[in-house]
């Protein structure tokens, strides 16, 4: 049975957006032969992987960070030759499993190389999202995978893609979700967190609890609460019985813990949690010397 490649089907979209195709129509012989990549890649965007005894390199590339996806091509010559990297995530880190998508399509080709055997449904292979840099909009990371060939009526070997490596490739779009928002006025200024300023994290347990780590330029805003949060609004508080509870981490990341102040939660369903929060930080001896208030969130957590 043939089968088309997954990935090459989402990335045409992807694709058509960024170069035409030379309109050869040949049928290309699926046999791996990158050459040395010489010219085109500007010095600064690199996009390089090792397979087939050669070392690919991209002379063009493309990549888009948000709508919960990242999406990185190395695009080589104008055939359609590309190596293709789809990361469920908008954030650092290191992506797996049903996380990851890959892919490399020699050009001109309705199948590809990709990280999914359909043979034993297994998934192959990682990607390191080293750094998103936000401020110039480039993207940088590794990644490797055992690539399989879309039509296994062909009985073509697994390759082997080794040494991948991407480094300032620029991306287009937000790294955050058009959906995913966290605000809070910090002592009267208003800040708005995203991208690598905003971080959602789950820690199991009995209940599990969701983390919410809002991080501004002289502190940081974090929220607590379990998966199983409902609807309603729930005063801040410490210790084992509290529902929800809430830190603030000043310029010197001297954290302190709210034991008043509210959040009320909207919604948590399909693994998004929406609310809004306000608390006083207090000293010691109970004197307020921070405020978060009108803070507003719409994060996803079951990722």
């Amino acid at each position: 049975m043939k089968r088309i490649s997954l990935l090459s089907v989402l990335f045409l979209a992807f694709t058509a957006i960024t170069f035409t195709s030379c309109g050869d129509t040949e049928p290309v012989d699926p046999v791996l032969t990158p050459g040395d990549g010489s010219g085109g890649t500007p010095a600064a965007a690199v996009f390089k992987v090792d397979f087939g005894g050669n070392t690919y390199v991209a002379t063009s590339t493309i990549a888009t960070v948000g709508e919960g996806l990242i999406s990185i091509g190395g695009i080589k010559g104008t055939n359609g030759e590309m190596v293709s990297i789809i990361v469920n995530a908008n954030a650092e880190g290191t992506y797996n499993g049903d996380k990851v998508l890959l892919d490399y399509n020699p050009g001109n080709s309705e199948y590809s190389y990709s990280n999914f055997d359909f043979g034993t449904n297994e998934d192959t292979g990682s990607v390191k999202i080293t750094k998103i840099d936000t401020t110039n909009k480039t993207i940088s990371g590794t990644f490797e995978f055992v690539g399989f060939w879309g039509d296994d009526e062909a009985n073509l070997p697994s390759v082997a893609f080794t040494n991948g490596v991407f480094e300032n490739i620029p991306y287009t779009g937000g790294v955050a979700t058009p959906d995913e928002t966290f605000k809070a006025t910090v002592d009267g200024t208003v800040h708005s967190y995203a991208g690598t300023d905003l971080a959602v994290a789950v820690a199991d347990g009995n209940p599990s609890m969701i983390s919410i780590n809002a991080y501004g330029t002289d502190h940081r805003v974090v929220l607590s609460f379990p998966t199983t949060i409902t609807a309603g609004t729930y005063t801040f508080a410490v210790g084992s019985s509290a529902v929800a509870s809430a830190r603030f981490f000043d310029a010197q990341d001297n954290s302190f813990s709210a034991t008043s102040g509210t959040l009320t939660i909207t919604s948590n369903a399909n693994g998004w949690v929406a609310g809004t929060f306000s608390y006083p930080v207090t000293d010691a001896e109970g004197t307020t010397i921070h405020t978060v208030t009108a803070g507003t969130f719409n994060v996803e957590w079951d990722f």
